[in-house]
């Protein structure tokens, strides 16, 4: 039936330009640091690390998300005064 699980598919995507920038702005709800172009930037200031997209469609449309970002250098904020 229209809204069942079984009609729910996810995919994954290691680029936001991989991403329909119309479906996923319209998930974004016109929240800034939520759409597509945020995330263009957000590849573009941490081309260092690995984005990856969760994105769960009903049929074509995409209904849900996630995005992950591996960081293989991230700096951990210990003091001085730890060790």
């Amino acid at each position: 039936t229209g809204n069942s699980p079984a009609n729910l598919t996810v995919r994954t995507a290691h680029s936001i330009n991989e991403i329909d920038r119309e479906l996923w702005d319209r998930l974004s709800a016109g929240r800034p640091f939520q759409s597509h172009r945020w995330f263009q930037f957000g590849e573009r200031v941490m081309d260092d690390c690995e984005p990856i997209y969760l994105l769960a469609y009903q049929g074509d449309e995409l209904i849900g998300r996630a995005a992950l970002w591996t960081i293989h250098n991230e700096p951990l904020p210990i003091g001085p005064g730890i060790w």
